[in-house]
Formats: C-alpha cells, structure tokens, sequence
C-alpha cells in the first residue's frame, strides 16, 4: 500500500508531495513545526501539522500545547496553492485594495494616480501567482483603470496648456494670413512663368481679394502693413534651396517673441528671430 502523499507550506514556499515517512523525519529535525501548514488530496484546505502529529512521533524540541486551537484559520492561509482541489481564497490583496485607494484619491491630488498603476499591475501579478488563494482582482482593475484615466487627462490637460502657451489665438490667425497671402504669391508666380510680384498690390484684387489679411493681428497698428514679401519680382525657377528660403514673413513678433515665416516650397512655421 502507497504511502499518503502530504504538500507542505514552508513560509511562502509549497513543497510537495511528501511521502509520510519523509514527513515524520522532517518533523524529528525541527525541518517543520506544528504551525506549518499542510494539504492531502481530498482535504478542503490548509491545516496545521500540529493536527496530524500523532502520525508523525514525538518531535523534540516543540510544544504542541502552545498552538492554538483556531490556528488552523489564523496561520498563512494566503499561501494556498491552486494544486488545492475546493480550497477557499483565504485574503484580499493588499496591494489591490490599495491601488483602488490611490485610484480614487487620484481623481483629487493626481499623483496617487501613478501608485494606483504601479500597485494594480502588481496585485494582478500576485493573484494569478497564488492560483486561487488571494481575491481582489476587481479592485486592481478599478485601481488601474481610475490610474489610467487620471494620467491620461493630465497628459491631453499638460498638452493643452503647453500648445496654447505656444500659440493663442492671435499667433493663429497670423499664421493662417501669411500662408494664404504666400499662397497668392505663390499662384501670381504660376501665372507669371514663375517670377514673384514686385508688390502685394499687385496681387489684388484677382489673387486676394480682400486687402484686410495684409493686416497683422499681433499689430496695435491695425492701419499698417503686417507682412514683408522678401523676394518681390523674383523668378523662383532660379532658387535652390526652396524649403529654406523664405518667401513672406511677418512683420510683428507674437507675445512669446515667434514670427511666422513662409517659405517658397509653401510651407510655413513660426520662428524665433535667432532662429531665422
């Protein structure tokens, strides 16, 4: 006859299966101790060795009467393998129900979002590890998505503030006036076997027709002129570089001290003066 097979809880760490003949010596050598947790097929859960002592012999150096009668649900129950047939998840994670904390109190003070991430990626980590054993998957979930969110607003909230600091509502409006008038001269230059406009007068009223998107909106002057043709009357055939050569630029600076440029390939960004 086989001799019963025993799977043991040793801190953290599940051995097994056990013969009983190397389970009694390992009770003789103080290897395990009445408090150690063991599991047989056909047992619900984890129990005490103190239990089965009897079956074991006397171990030398323990006291069985020093364990408690309900430690059986006071030991390390979290550490119930899924090898457990009918075994009960015996805790909460920790870390998921404070990844769900940090999750909510993220909504509020945003940095606990960024724990909430941390400790929900781990508390799933540990639940699938224990088979079973540990519960609280749903708060890791909440905890991560709640994490998420927060970090996603904050990034599309720091996006906005860092573009609108770039460009207010003035600095685009001046861009779209100077591509549209470096889209006329670009057009009068098509029609005139690619030589440029001696002047943005000669642009009106066939190429532009409203002589208001000369004005620049960064200007306190409304009545003056907002933008430089920087190559009047050129044939544009004889240009090499057309992607750095600048075709309309902006008279005035926007409050950051940016002024927009066009170029003759028709592309056009927003410099500072340094950077011309």
């Amino acid at each position: 006859m086989s001799e019963p097979q025993y799977h043991i809880l040793i801190g953290s760490q599940q051995s097994g299966p056990i013969p009983l003949s190397r389970l009694q010596e390992m009770w003789q050598n103080g290897s395990v101790t009445p408090e150690t947790l063991y599991w047989k097929q056909g047992q619900p859960g984890w129990e005490p060795i103190a239990k089965i002592a009897s079956s074991l012999g006397q171990a030398p150096s323990q006291r069985l009467h020093q364990l408690l009668p309900n430690s059986a649900q006071s030991g390390p129950a979290a550490f119930s393998p899924s090898a457990a047939p009918g075994a009960q998840p015996s805790g909460v994670s920790g870390f998921a129900i404070a990844s769900a904390l940090c999750g909510l109190t993220g909504l509020v003070l945003g940095i606990p979002a960024l724990f909430a991430i941390i400790f929900g990626h781990i508390a799933r980590a540990r639940i699938r590890r224990a088979g079973g054993a540990l519960t609280g998957r749903p708060m890791a979930t909440i905890g991560l998505v709640l994490g998420y969110f927060v970090l996603t607003v904050f990034a599309g909230v720091t996006a906005f503030v860092t573009l609108t600091d770039y460009f207010d509502g003035t600095d685009i409006n001046d861009l779209r006036n100077a591509r549209e008038i470096g889209a006329a001269v670009l057009q009068y230059a098509d029609d005139h076997q690619g030589r440029t406009p001696a002047s943005f007068g000669e642009l009106m009223p066939q190429y532009i027709p409203d002589n208001t998107i000369f004005i620049s909106p960064l200007a306190a002057d409304k009545s003056s002129l907002g933008y430089e043709l920087v190559l009047p009357d050129t044939d544009l055939h004889e240009i090499q570089d057309p992607a750095h050569t600048i075709l309309i630029r902006a008279r005035y600076t926007s409050a950051k001290g940016y002024r927009t440029t066009v170029y003759v390939d028709a592309h056009a960004t927003t410099l500072r003066d340094e950077e011309k």
